[in-house]
């Protein structure tokens, strides 16, 4: 998909690995990637993202609890959660932000300063 003439990185460079059943969004603007993940049902201590050799790893495990129920349906997973994906080139790994809000994590991932967005005078030779 082509977003005012740019290719959308996650067409390309943002491969999922793994698989999940865990909802999520992806996007991008001049400025950043956002992924946001639905991880309802755990805590902010539950959840670990990193990033290593180009690629981000989010982890969630709940604590477990002890249930009186047999449940006929699940549509609620709530137990382990893994999933890696590799960073876009353009990415800077450094600057990468996680907040946990209301079930749901994003991650900002900021661009890295791209030198041909820069503008400078080219002398003419």
């Amino acid at each position: 998909m082509s977003i005012s003439g740019f290719n959308d990185p996650f067409d390309i460079f943002f491969t999922n690995r793994g698989m999940s059943n865990a909802l999520t969004n992806t996007g991008h603007n001049n400025k950043e990637i956002i992924l946001q993940v639905s991880l309802p049902g755990y805590a902010r201590s539950d959840i670990n993202v990193d990033t290593s050799s180009g690629r981000l790893s989010i982890e969630a495990k709940a604590q477990k609890t002890s249930t009186d129920y047999e449940f006929s349906t699940r549509n609620i997973d709530i137990g382990e959660y893994k999933q890696t994906w590799s960073l876009p080139a353009a990415s800077n790994p450094e600057g990468i932000e996680a907040v946990y809000e209301s079930g749901i994590l994003s991650i900002r991932i900021p661009y890295m300063h791209n030198s041909r967005d820069a503008s400078r005078k080219i002398p003419v030779q």
